[in-house]
């Protein structure tokens, strides 16, 4: 693994060499020959080359991921994935808070209704190709990212006509590395339809705020939270699996 990770390296290196040095000796040329008349067709060839070149190492660019969040409810969160350079290095600046893109915070882009797997809390992410950042645009393209969940099927028709969203309150937050490995933030006891999210028995934004004070969901890897459902199960005499029966044992 480290060979092929060396090689890939040493390609990328080698390959960004050879278009510096494309560069440089183009505008070598090109100052050369300042004084003389060049003509349209080998400027035009020059320019080519140079694009061509250009594509060829940026269109093997790995992608990169972002997230972006609703202001009103920052804790859900979206993920999507760009593969345009400029495009990247747009949305890095974003983050960055450079000059010309502090007001461009907002994520739009189309729908498609699929899950990715870079951001599988959702059922649909958006095409990385229609993907851009803005400062207003119109209110038929905006919607929250749960609302858009739970009205998936009727978006494309009265709701985000051509499957285009742009939600508004959206903020980009961070650029994700999905090498990295998940960890836990925290863990929550969510009530629905109870005082906390306003006794509403349908799901909405407001079951994110619908959290237990004082509660704390049980870990079940964790041996000392699996004795405690061993004699809760136990205690009110109800069935228990074999898992939990292997555990008696250990719990004692």
């Amino acid at each position: 693994m480290k060979i092929m990770k060396i090689s890939k390296i040493n390609k990328w290196l080698a390959a960004g060499a050879l278009l510096l040095f494309l560069l440089i000796a183009g505008g070598a040329y090109m100052a050369i020959n300042s004084n003389r008349q060049i003509s349209d067709a080998n400027a035009s060839v020059f320019s080519s080359v140079l694009t061509g070149l250009a594509s060829i190492f940026t269109s093997n660019m790995p992608p990169s991921y972002f997230k972006f969040h609703i202001d009103s409810r920052p804790n859900v969160t979206f993920i999507f994935k760009l593969t345009d350079p400029e495009k990247i290095q747009e949305a890095r600046d974003i983050l960055a808070g450079k000059p010309r893109t502090q007001w461009k915070i907002h994520v739009m882009g189309t729908i498609v209704k699929t899950s990715a797997d870079y951001n599988q809390l959702w059922s649909y992410h958006l095409d990385p190709a229609t993907i851009q950042f803005f400062e207003a645009a119109i209110e038929v393209c905006d919607a929250s990212i749960r609302y858009v969940e739970e009205h998936l099927k009727e978006v494309g028709g009265a709701l985000l006509p051509g499957n285009i969203w742009c939600p508004w309150g959206s903020r980009l937050v961070e650029e994700v590395r999905l090498d990295q490995p998940s960890t836990v933030v925290s863990r929550h006891l969510f009530y629905n339809n109870s005082v906390f999210d306003g006794k509403n028995p349908l799901a909405n934004d407001n079951d994110d705020s619908s959290i237990a004070p004082g509660k704390s969901a049980l870990n079940v890897r964790s041996e000392s939270h699996l004795c405690k459902l061993y004699e809760l199960f136990a205690r009110y005499q109800w069935d228990y699996d074999r898992y939990f029966q292997s555990r008696e044992s250990q719990c004692r």
